[in-house]
């Protein structure tokens, strides 16, 4: 349908540029919980709660709001010029990136209750907000493939993926254990299904 703009040099290096700051943006809003748990267990004015608040403030500021506002500046070019606002699965991923950057709000808010030393979550609550990312099912439970964990992530990449790329000759795509897969790996597929 918008086939030009993959003729476009620009269009393609803001399109890496878009998935380096997802993954950037991601990955470090999968850290930050985790060095909250951490940051927990130090005493109030000790040197190591001081050394979590330095590395707390300096991951958001240095790491997760760069590649948020990268991430976002990009997509929207991105949506702008290939006029994806028009498609489904915009819709979709834009609620997921609402989300995220929801999260992100919230993370930023425990970042500056840390550095004022006015945390009221316990250990458990931040230890469960950094395995939420994370959907396990019983590994023992006999499905046919083994555990099935599906990482926000690969959910955000899953549903733009094989939405967005449905015109191409190949996707990315996870097979799910159900139809004998892990449903964590990534598989190239193609041709595409509507191109066989």
């Amino acid at each position: 349908m918008f086939d030009w703009i993959n003729a476009l040099p620009i269009y393609a290096w803001v399109k890496a540029l878009h998935i380096v700051a997802v993954i950037s943006w991601m990955a470090g809003m999968l850290y930050l919980p985790r060095l909250f748990v951490y940051h927990c267990e130090a005493e109030v004015g000790s040197r190591q709660s001081e050394t979590f608040k330095v590395m707390e403030r300096r991951l958001l500021k240095g790491i997760i709001n760069p590649a948020m506002i990268v991430t976002w500046l990009a997509g929207l070019f991105l949506v702008w010029a290939g006029h994806w606002y028009l498609s489904g699965w915009f819709h979709v991923k834009f609620a997921l990136v609402l989300a995220m950057s929801g999260i992100h709000g919230f993370l930023s808010r425990c970042v500056k209750d840390f550095a004022a030393d006015r945390n009221r979550r316990s250990q458990k609550f931040y230890r469960i907000i950094n395995e939420v990312p994370t959907v396990s099912d019983d590994p023992d439970r006999d499905h046919g493939g083994g555990e099935a964990v599906l990482d926000i992530t690969m959910l955000k990449t899953h549903a733009s993926v094989l939405l967005a790329k449905d015109e191409s000759i190949f996707y990315i795509g996870f097979i799910p254990p159900h139809a004998g897969g892990c449903g964590r790996v990534p598989v190239l597929f193609g041709p595409a299904p509507h191109q066989v």
